[in-house]
Formats: structure tokens, sequence, C-alpha cells
């Protein structure tokens, strides 16, 4: 059940039409909450299938902010700003957008894909049952898929907190119950995300998850003021230079980012510990903090002008009637900005 309450500032007006709506008055086109703890405050979009702010294929619907405040510091912004907001464009996903599986670089492609005849359902965690094409390729993270069934989406909240639920199944035994809760906890400049996952059906579900963590801080272009320490002895596998440099194990960037950047991470271990992304920017002073309570099963690292990407994986397994859990904290931070 839908819960409405004033004081967490909901707003379900959609006055304005999604086509004509600028970037300044674009989230009252669509559902969302806006929760606080008196010190964090952030807009989040809510799951609808007809008039949800992200209805395509790849992201998980739930939990994606518009914006995200902390002592005037901003953390997002609209990802493709040169092109109207399209909520059935695959990559209109931004700020803390998550996926389960991407298809790429060897991991997991979503559950039940590779066996699907063409016409047939895969599912996607976050999204739904889509359509297999009858193409022949490979799954492509931002490919174009016929949704089937979207689920059903509910959700609850309070002044500091909002909690999603997804409920899915198919018809050759597949099933879940996925919940996401974004608190702010009370006198702390936190958000903490908790998942929950429940395999109702009768096959195992093996998955992975991650958050994009599109971070673009105090709208300052991504370029020589950021850098990103990490607790382990990071090696990127890709050549970041001239735009970035590795020391220590903490990436650098020397120059503007004018062409996206990216590469996997290795050296991590087996540890929660490892799980951890600090991002600065040193012109304003404005940082988080990003970490988990798992051992990151993959490392990958974007970059783009408008996003810095730290992105920690997180390996799902769930045999028939098994519950998984796993959180992911991000503690904003503000240090003196250094002189230029």
């Amino acid at each position: 059940m839908k819960a409405v309450s004033l004081m967490s500032c909901i707003f379900l007006a959609c006055l304005a039409s999604a086509a004509g709506a600028s970037d300044e008055n674009l989230p009252e086109a669509y559902p969302h909450v806006t929760i606080s703890n008196g010190i964090v405050e952030t807009t989040v979009f809510l799951p609808d299938s007809e008039k949800g702010f992200y209805r395509s294929t790849r992201f998980d619907w739930s939990g994606i902010p518009w914006q995200l405040t902390f002592r005037g510091h901003t953390y997002f912004t609209r990802r493709l700003p040169k092109r109207p907001h399209d909520p059935l464009l695959n990559e209109s996903g931004m700020s803390l957008a998550g996926e389960f599986d991407i298809g790429a670089g060897g991991m997991p492609v979503p559950t039940r894909f590779a066996e699907a005849n063409p016409g047939e359902t895969f599912m996607k965690i976050g999204v739904g049952n889509l359509v297999k094409p009858d193409d022949g390729k490979p799954y492509r993270f931002n490919g174009d898929y016929r949704l089937a069934d979207p689920g059903k989406w509910t959700w609850r909240h309070g002044q500091s907190w909002i909690e999603f639920t997804h409920v899915l199944r198919d018809e050759y035994g597949y099933g879940y119950i996925f919940t996401k809760r974004m608190e702010l906890p009370s006198g702390r400049p936190e958000l903490v995300v908790r998942h929950t996952l429940k395999n109702t059906g009768t096959r195992a579900i093996s998955t992975l998850q991650y958050c994009h963590n599109f971070f673009f801080l105090d709208r300052d272009p991504v370029g020589k003021h950021y850098r990103m320490d990490l607790t382990f002895p990071a090696r990127f596998l890709n050549d970041l230079s001239p735009t970035a440099e590795v020391e220590h194990g903490c990436l650098i960037l020397k120059e503007d980012v004018v062409k996206p950047l990216f590469s996997v991470v290795e050296g991590f271990g087996d540890t929660p510990g490892h799980n951890r992304a600090v991002i600065r920017n040193t012109h304003t002073g404005a940082g988080v903090d990003i970490g988990g309570d798992f051992a990151p099963a993959v490392f990958n690292f974007f970059a783009e002008t408008i996003s810095f990407c730290p992105e920690l994986f997180a390996r799902i397994e769930a045999t028939p009637g098994e519950t998984r859990r796993w959180t992911r904290t991000y503690r904003f931070f503000e240090e003196e900005p250094k002189r230029q």
C-alpha cells in the first residue's frame, strides 16, 4: 500500500509535461519523495510503470535520487544534459542508479537469458520480465528490450527514510521479493542503503549487483580537482594516462576528463574493508566516503565530464527460499578547499 504523508514532503503532481520540463523543475514532472534528517536531504524518484522518471530496462527502477545536499554541497546532476529527459532511454539513469547483471566483461547476464528462446522472457531484477529478441546477439546492458511484465512495486516512507519493494515471478520457476531501504540516520551525514533479496521461486538465483555512483560534486566538471582514495593496492588494468595517474593505490586526475574513462580495477581482497572508495573535490571541499558490508566481487571505474563513478559489485547467491542482505553506506563530508 502506498503511504502518503505531508511531513515527508511527497510531491506527486505531474503538472508539466516531462518533455517540456527544464532541469530546474524536472522533478515536478515525475512522482518523487523528499527525505531529510536535518543534515542531509535528498529527493528520490518513485518507481512507476506509467509515470516514473526511469522506465527503461537497464537500471533498477527504485532509489534513484534527483539531488542530494549536505552543507550547501550538491552531489548529482542529470546525465545527457544536452537532450530532453527520456524515461524510456536506457542510459537516462542517474545518481545512485543500481543494476543487477550487466552482461559484459565476463560477468553474469540476466537470469534465464541464455536458455530463453526468442520471444520468451528473461528476468532482470529491479526491472521486470523482458522479451528475448530474435537477433541471435548476446545480452547487451544497453540493448533495447521489450518489457513484458514490470512486476509489482510498492513503497512506504517516513521523514528520513523510504523503502521500496518489488515482487516478480515468471513461468519458468524464477521469482523474488526485492527490498531497498534508504535511510538518513539521525545526527549523521550519511545515507545507508539496505538491500534484501528473497528467492521465492523454485530455481536458484545467481547475480551481481552494483551501484553506478554517478557523482558530480558541486556541479564542478570532473577533472584535476577530483581524486579517489582506496584501501587496497589498486591496479587499474586500463591505461588512463595522461588524464589520470595512480599513486600509492589512489587515482588522481591530472587534467579535465574530455573523453570517457573506464578501467577494471584489481588488487582488492576478500574483505569488506576493501569495499571502500573516497571521492574528493579539492576545489570545493566536498567529498563522499563510499563503503559496504560485503567484500567486493568486481570493481570497475568510470568517469566522464559530469560523472565520477567507482562501481563496487556484490555477488548474490540465493537458493529457493533463501534471503540475502547487503548494505551500501555513503558518508558525506566537507574539507577545507585547497588553494590553486
